[in-house]
């Protein structure tokens, strides 16, 4: 049942795009087709795979080899596939096929991680990698990750997301963090400073029947009205979207787009969180 829904979502869509598109794809949506006939054709499959599929099969971690280009789709927009030793993951997006990344927590660049006092490495069934970073205890949180615009999807709207767990005795996350997305090395725009969030990785407490969104010492561009707060993932994690950007640099060898999280203005300590790592998916696609 699901392989049906997913073929006759890819004929409807390559119809709405191909007026010229051969009849037997119409019966495709209508649930009277023939399988072989309409679910294998290759003109209707590569309209929904990236130019670069082949490159990205090739890079798994348990690569599949030489495979057909239906066979390729529901591979990529089945379930997260691990890429480049499991460093990180991508899907394509079932809606469109646009391209999903989430780097893996050893992949960001996390102040005093090399500092096992700070914080230590280990592994989590529950996680689509080996490794995921616990936050110990810490007063300086500050956790970045980027990746070349290239490898994502050209004149697409993403969201960048922190994919996180936030352990029961998890303390000094009261106030607020910052989080900022921008573009590096593009070329126009170098360095573009997108729009600072306050966003809680813990949703703050709720007093007298009312949720406070303790901004704390955070940056004066920052408003209550522009509070994040995290929501639940169906494969178990959290998340807290870190902010938007348009992907117009999809063709720049050199651009990079960065997300972060930063909670340093309030020099509490903090500990209790593990970081899966950071995802950057395209407006709409759901997890």
């Amino acid at each position: 049942m699901e392989l049906h829904k997913d073929i006759s979502l890819v004929s409807t869509k390559f119809m709405s795009k191909n007026k010229h598109a051969d009849s037997s794809l119409g019966d495709a949506c209508n649930g009277t087709w023939d399988f072989k006939a309409v679910g294998d054709d290759d003109e209707v499959w590569d309209k929904f795979l990236p130019s670069d599929y082949y490159e990205i099969l090739a890079r798994a971690l348990d690569s599949p080899g030489a495979v057909t280009k239906k066979h390729a789709f529901l591979l990529l927009s089945g379930s997260p596939v691990l890429l480049d030793h499991g460093k990180l993951s991508f899907m394509l997006n079932k809606g469109g096929g646009e391209k999903c990344y989430m780097l893996s927590a050893r992949e960001l660049s996390i102040a005093w991680i090399d500092t096992p006092y700070f914080w230590r490495w280990t592994s989590l069934p529950e996680s689509r990698f080996s490794e995921v970073a616990e936050l110990q205890c810490v007063c300086w949180l500050e956790i970045r990750g980027k990746i070349a615009t290239r490898m994502l999807s050209n004149k697409t709207n993403y969201s960048a997301y922190l994919v996180f767990k936030a352990k029961t005795e998890c303390f000094g996350l009261d106030y607020a963090s910052e989080s900022i997305v921008k573009f590096i090395g593009a070329r126009e725009g170098e360095g573009e400073v997108g729009e600072v969030r306050a966003v809680h990785v813990v949703p703050p407490k709720v007093t007298h029947g009312r949720a406070g969104h303790n901004i704390g010492q955070a940056d004066s561009q920052v408003t209550k009205e522009n509070v994040r707060l995290p929501c639940k993932r169906r494969d178990g994690w959290m998340e807290i979207e870190l902010g938007e950007f348009y992907n117009d640099h999809g063709n720049d060898n050199n651009a990079e787009v960065e997300a972060a999280l930063v909670a340093t203005k309030m020099q509490n300590w903090k500990g209790g969180l593990i970081i899966e790592g950071i995802e950057f998916r395209p407006k709409g696609m759901h997890i």
